[in-house]
């Protein structure tokens, strides 16, 4: 049977063959971007903030030449107008802190009183000396010495003067009991600040003749 259609594309695809080669769809190579020569620059990326340089190693050790205009300093480090002093290890310092420490010795029981022994030591610059040994004081005289720090130091407080005896049931206790009371008591206002920078404080540890009534 005759198909013009058949004939017709059998004719056109003949001649066309004939004059020219069949074009395939795809290219058989991939394409080079580079075979032209077009070399594309490539994308820069950000640089880093600049850092300082370090200075020479001769501004570090105090030489002449330093970027920064500021000499370098170890934390923790004095002024140098500031020089301690070098101690070899020999030489003792002292506090120049003032104190008065009384010590209580002994007691001594009359028919009439209580004698009261007591040694002294202190750096205050009103004493004539710094060292009192074996200062003899009668109780009436710390009674009188407690009244007259009362009196001439109101800003301050004065605790109780102990009593001369207690309820022990035997004379060396009740003696004990007394020191232990009488060295607290006069522990407790010769650390006072005021009391013992006070005349009568000086007055009653170094007067030969013990404390007068006013």
């Amino acid at each position: 049977m005759y198909d013009p259609l058949a004939n017709a594309f059998a004719n056109s695809s003949s001649s066309s063959s004939s004059q020219a080669a069949p074009v395939p769809a795809w290219p058989a190579t991939s394409h080079n971007p580079f075979a032209d020569g077009v070399i594309l620059p490539k994308p820069s990326s950000p640089k880093p903030p600049g850092t300082p340089e370090k200075p020479p190693h001769s501004a570090l050790q105090g030489g002449p030449t330093n970027p920064y205009g500021k000499e370098p300093q170890v934390y923790g480090q004095p002024p140098s107008g500031m020089v301690s002093p070098q101690n070899n290890g020999n030489a003792k310092f002292e506090r120049g802190e003032p104190y008065l420490r009384v010590r209580i010795t002994g007691l001594d029981r009359n028919r009439r009183d209580i004698l009261v022994r007591l040694d002294a030591q202190t750096n205050l610059p009103n004493f004539t000396g710094t060292t009192y040994r074996n200062v003899s004081r009668s109780y009436v005289e710390f009674q009188r010495f407690a009244e007259q720090i009362t009196y001439s130091n109101p800003q301050t407080i004065v605790p109780a003067l102990p009593l001369a005896q207690t309820s022990a049931p035997t004379d060396e206790e009740d003696d004990r009991l007394v020191k232990v009371m009488l060295q607290r008591w006069f522990t407790r206002i010769s650390e006072d600040v005021i009391l013992m920078r006070d005349e009568e404080m000086r007055s009653f540890i170094e007067s030969d003749f013990g404390v007068s009534s006013c």
